[in-house]
């Protein structure tokens, strides 16, 4: 597909999703970054090629350049080992990284001016079966933060290791929960032998290009048919959310989501349970469901409300007839399912 005639859907299907008018549904959902009160310099391009990570920046500072990574935005920042810092160069490839490490960021120095930072996830989706993923990264640049469409970079992103088809049941396909109707009414499948609009993704139910968009914390469904290898690697990149807090709604019934922040989390270390709904048993209490797509089965646990029980206030996995070992994984994601009538607002910190 030329360049051209991809860039001709994507702004019919931009163009359609404004006149849906969900713009401002997203604004009040995805948080954009904190304001601060001089201009933040930006890393203002973030890709790859092949098992390399590319980034460019605008110039700032003193002209002199470190890039600093790190797995984990809790932890310390250090310079990438095997280049000799400084660098003058607005831009930097770090070789090789893509095949030796699942989660990376990045920022950079200069006159002791930092940037936001980037990064990349990575999630395996299995073959011939469902996995569940959510977006934590956001995508445009910071100038522009809103684009999280299907049909753009993040679905580029998606899809570039799955096998698309000429319909719903032959390719990949996205199935996205409405916790609002409680149903997938947005799902959308990768064509694939269907010129011009190879490597988009189409929505079988509007019989039109999807307009869905991924907030960050919202989980959706990958589905991979029989073709491929059994793990295709997706791999997320972008701009680290940099939002104080962002509020997630659980509401009555089911909610697929995520924590929304890019750091691996502990169900029983976060601050879930204070807002879920606790009970003596799975019946009557919030519960969250794992799927785990290579054994096809779901790991459960439900918060416990048993004042001076040992457990009272965590979340208990009764199959195992202990705490949960469940955890939030960047790029993965997992079922909420909420008893009482109204709704849950879980106001997730960054915790970085």
């Amino acid at each position: 597909m030329k360049k051209n005639e991809k860039n001709g859907v994507r702004k019919a299907t931009r163009a359609a999703f404004l006149r849906m008018a969900k713009v401002a549904a997203i604004l009040a959902l995805v948080p954009i970054p904190v304001a601060r009160g001089a201009v933040v310099p930006a890393i203002t391009d973030i890709t790859k090629s092949g098992d390399d990570v590319v980034l460019v920046w605008d110039a700032f500072g003193d002209g002199q350049y470190t890039v600093q990574h790190t797995d984990d935005l809790r932890g310390a920042w250090q310079p990438v080992p095997g280049t000799a810092w400084p660098v003058t160069a607005s831009s930097w490839t770090h070789v090789g990284v893509l095949s030796s490490t699942a989660m990376g960021f990045y920022r950079v120095e200069s006159g002791g001016v930092y940037t936001d930072p980037v990064g990349f996830v990575t999630v395996e989706a299995v073959r011939d079966g469902l996995t569940m993923i959510s977006v934590l990264l956001l995508w445009d640049p910071p100038a522009a933060p809103l684009d999280n469409m299907l049909n753009g970079p993040i679905g580029d992103m998606i899809g570039e290791n799955l096998s698309g088809g000429t319909g719903g049941m032959t390719g990949a396909a996205i199935w996205r929960w409405n916790p609002l109707v409680q149903n997938y009414n947005e799902t959308a499948f990768l064509i694939d032998g269907w010129p011009p609009h190879d490597g988009n993704w189409y929505d079988e139910w509007a019989g039109d290009f999807s307009a869905m968009t991924f907030d960050l914390g919202e989980g959706c469904w990958v589905r991979r048919t029989h073709w491929g290898p059994d793990m295709a690697t997706i791999i997320f990149l972008g701009w680290v959310p940099t939002a104080g807090t962002i509020p997630l709604t659980l509401g009555k019934g089911l909610t697929m989501f995520n924590w929304p922040y890019p750091t691996r989390l502990a169900l029983n270390d976060s601050s879930l349970r204070g807002v879920g709904h606790g009970g003596a048993s799975p019946t009557g209490a919030d519960i969250v469901r794992k799927w785990d797509p290579v054994a096809k089965t779901y790991k459960m646990a439900f918060l416990v409300d048993l004042p001076g029980h040992a457990f009272h206030g965590k979340w208990f996995d009764p199959d195992a007839g202990n705490l949960s070992d469940i955890e939030f994984i960047p790029g993965t994601a997992m079922w909420y399912d909420r008893k009482p009538d109204d709704a849950a607002v879980w106001v997730c910190t960054r915790p970085y």
